[in-house]
């Protein structure tokens, strides 16, 4: 797994007080997703319901149009690498 790195703060970056700081980093630590069983269940099926997964095609949906749909958009996106 790579890391993510950041450039520098630019010059123009407003600086953030050590109160402000200090209530980022608690509200962090508060940020850590779904712990219980059940909203690990309920957060699972999220690419489905919005509507970002093959698997929320309908029975009646065709597998090839929505394949053609997706190449389409990851053309014109200009994505390097398929999802």
């Amino acid at each position: 797994m790579s890391r993510i790195t950041f450039e520098p703060e630019s010059k123009s970056a407003r600086p953030i007080s050590d109160k402000k700081l200090r209530a980022n980093r608690q509200n962090a630590q508060k940020s850590t997703g779904p712990r219980t069983q059940e909203g690990k269940s309920k957060v699972a099926r999220n690419a489905v319901k919005h509507n970002c997964s093959q698997s929320a095609l309908l029975p009646s949906e065709c597998d090839a149009t929505y394949e053609i749909h997706q190449a389409e958009m990851y053309e014109s996106l200009r994505c390097k690498y398929p999802l």
